[in-house]
């Protein structure tokens, strides 16, 4: 008998399955919907995409979702901080990352901000699943305009649940 799990097989082992370690548990049985991964893509992974995988987490909880930019900058240590103070329940730490080729080959879907960031992502997959939602930099507005752009946020990643499901199929 072999211990632990091999893909395309489901074993059995003390009268339970065995479940691929990277799967989630849930008790109660698996949330309505598929789990899946999703990799949230902008510019420099502070402000946008963070927002968004936080979104995805909180409208999805089986979805293991990332975020990550296409050109990691120098960060603004203070912006992203009251960036997510404007969202309730965004206490998570987060650093900046660069997108690489494994993010994407990681993804189930990858969702872009912009068309360049789909460009970014299609150079380093061509075959990837790819939704864009358009979304505003709110590095380039004023800090008392943020609370009402986040709202905007979390409008559109709950507007984009449908596309990002269908694409995954």
């Amino acid at each position: 008998m072999t211990i632990g799990w091999r893909p395309g097989t489901a074993q059995r082992r003390g009268g339970t399955t065995m479940r691929p370690p990277f799967a989630p548990r849930w008790r109660g049985g698996m949330p309505k919907g598929r789990w899946m991964r999703v990799l949230c893509v902008c510019t420099g992974n502070r402000f946008r995409s963070p927002l968004l995988a936080h979104c995805f987490r909180q409208l999805r909880p089986h979805w293991d979702v990332r975020s990550a930019g296409t050109r990691c900058g120098t960060p603004d240590a203070d912006a992203p901080k009251s960036w997510r103070a404007c969202v309730d329940g965004w206490a998570e730490p987060h650093a900046a990352r660069k997108l690489t080729p494994g993010d994407v080959a990681w993804a189930d879907v990858v969702v872009v901000v912009q068309p360049s960031h789909e460009r970014a992502v299609r150079e380093l997959r061509q075959g990837a699943s790819v939704v864009l939602v358009k979304l505003e930099d709110p590095a380039f507005r004023r800090v008392r305009e943020w609370p009402e752009l986040a709202r905007h946020f979390v409008t559109a990643a709950t507007g984009a649940l449908e596309e990002i499901e269908r694409v995954a199929q």
